[in-house]
């Protein structure tokens, strides 16, 4: 039986959740951005019989603070150029 792969997120959601097959009912109905969105996430995984594989606790980026954080530890990927370009035309988090 192969696993999905579920990335924990430090907001207690998640950033990644990789399945075989897209199946809509593993997601649909599991509430979004609360801190108990990965549980819930990982108990509607389960019922399903699927085995899950849990990935390291990082930071999402679901709010502008959020993206500001990804986007510091990551100064050299895409995520700090994209940030960069957004702060150089004035926008900020």
């Amino acid at each position: 039986m192969n696993s999905s792969p579920l990335g924990p997120a430090r907001d207690g959601g998640f950033w990644l959740l990789g399945l075989r097959r897209p199946d809509e009912r593993l997601l649909l109905g599991v509430p979004m951005s609360r801190p108990d969105t990965g549980t819930l996430q990982l108990a509607r995984l389960h019922a399903a019989g699927l085995r899950v594989a849990r990935m390291p606790e990082l930071t999402d980026a679901g709010t502008p603070p959020d993206a500001e954080a990804v986007a510091a530890a990551a100064l050299g990927g895409r995520s700090g150029e994209v940030m960069r370009a957004l702060r150089a035309r004035g926008v900020r988090a």
